[in-house]
């Protein structure tokens, strides 16, 4: 599912422009790619490895596949926030954070 129901129609436009492009496949296929070359990276630091490409979203699709999953949480270089690590490969429940 790219878009909601309930979201407007200019992201059923969008969402549609996706799949029929290639776009979405491509995507994902970077973000497999970058997981691959740099597992454990959070979201940000895997979209600022990207070149800034938005790849969050791209992600969670990955992960209801069974194709990564997340990891233990520690803070990101970028933002010190809280978050995430991205691994390839189905994972188990989420592990304790890392600080």
């Amino acid at each position: 599912m790219i878009a909601r129901t309930t979201d407007p129609n200019e992201s059923h436009f969008a969402a549609a422009a996706l799949l029929t492009s290639g776009q979405l496949e491509r995507l994902e296929a970077m973000a497999m790619d970058l997981i691959r070359q740099r597992p454990g990276l959070t979201a940000s630091e895997l979209e600022q490895a990207a070149g800034g490409i938005q790849l969050h979203k791209r992600l969670k699709a990955l992960e209801r596949k069974g194709l990564v999953h997340r990891g233990p949480s520690r803070r990101s270089e970028g933002s010190r926030m809280l978050a995430a690590t991205w691994w390839v490969g189905a994972g188990c429940a989420r592990q304790t954070e890392m600080f």
